[in-house]
């Protein structure tokens, strides 16, 4: 099953490392990317459009406020998300539990840029902590 990531940061210039920014003219879906090569997989990572960026937000910090965690936990994702000026979309046909390679370069890039995770329902910090979400109350 291929995997499904966000990355949420509070940059708008990024530090991508090996990762190449491509910025096709936008005709037929193609918005800008990143694109990388993990394991030997192609991963993409697609770059929010800045003008759909707030209402994204919004929802995602309403989905934050509906979980059933510690109210100290989701007040600090809430003010992640509040900061957040970038969010990057995974796209690849790569499974996390096959490609471990792949975890750890997402929270790579999560940590190069002070950002988060959302994968698995839940919000990782790029140290590898489940902030809030499903996953939290699985890794007890």
């Amino acid at each position: 099953m291929p995997a499904n990531a966000a990355i949420y940061m509070p940059y708008e210039k990024l530090n991508m490392g090996t990762a190449e920014l491509c910025q096709p003219d936008g005709r037929n879906g193609n918005s800008p990317h990143y694109q990388d090569t993990v394991s030997g997989a192609a991963v993409r990572l697609n770059v929010m459009p800045t003008d759909e960026l707030s209402r994204h937000l919004k929802g995602f910090a309403g989905w934050v406020r509906s979980l059933q965690d510690a109210a100290d936990r989701t007040a600090a994702a809430e003010t992640l998300i509040t900061h957040t000026k970038t969010v990057l979309g995974l796209v690849t046909e790569t499974d996390f539990e096959a490609t471990p390679e792949l975890w750890a370069w997402l929270f790579k890039v999560a940590d190069q840029n002070d950002g988060v995770l959302f994968l698995l329902n839940s919000i990782y910090l790029a140290n590898g902590a489940v902030l809030v979400g499903a996953m939290r109350n699985q890794r007890k």
